[in-house]
């Protein structure tokens, strides 16, 4: 009797807890669906528990934004950033981080809003996500990938233009450019580009 109790208690221990993927793809919906209206979309984040904090450059985030930027001066294009802010919050047990960002260029302007998980260790199934999202990805992920990438066009509403739910080992070899890009764990991302008179 004894041992069938440690041998259970072992066994409960080794045993991780199942990642709440459910709880945190409803997060990522309600959280970035309103980014057509960023003042909406941070009034809405504040009211549901997202707090914001300063995305200092040595912290994943901040490593994250800054290489957009350095990204955005490679390109040598004249482009306005469209701040919305950085926010983090726990969502059941589960570290998030939310980014609320945007480009404005000649003829175009794109808003984004992207939840990261550095810390997660595995990917969430094409299943589940096939279920939540209520229809297949529209693209897969590559072959021989170190990043597992499920998109979708339209996102999260008809006006979205795209999303994605993308996972990265950690301590990831990522290819080319991609080499210096902080990126571990669970990335979800929302994204609307819309042409402008400009």
């Amino acid at each position: 009797m004894f041992s069938s109790l440690l041998l259970a208690a072992a066994t409960a221990q080794g045993t991780p807890a199942a990642y709440p993927a459910q709880d945190v793809l409803s997060v990522f919906e309600h959280s970035c669906t309103p980014i057509a209206d960023f003042d909406k979309a941070t009034a809405l984040a504040e009211k549901a528990g997202w707090k914001t904090f300063d995305a200092v450059p040595d912290s994943k985030v901040g490593q994250l934004i800054a290489f957009g930027r350095r990204a955005m001066e490679r390109m040598g294009t004249d482009m306005e950033v469209i701040e919305g802010g950085t926010y983090r919050r726990e969502v059941s047990g589960r570290d998030l981080y939310m980014v609320i960002s945007g480009v404005r260029g000649a003829g175009f302007e794109s808003r984004g809003c992207r939840i990261y998980d550095f810390d997660a260790a595995a990917p969430i199934g094409k299943a589940e996500l096939t279920e939540w999202a209520g229809r297949e990805p529209s693209s897969d992920p590559s072959e021989n990938s170190p990043i597992l990438s499920y998109g979708w066009e339209p996102g999260l509403t008809p006006d979205h233009t795209d999303m994605e739910v993308i996972f990265a080992e950690q301590d990831a070899d990522l290819p080319g450019p991609l080499a210096e890009l902080p990126l571990s764990g669970l990335v979800f991302s929302a994204s609307i580009v819309e042409l402008t008179d400009q």
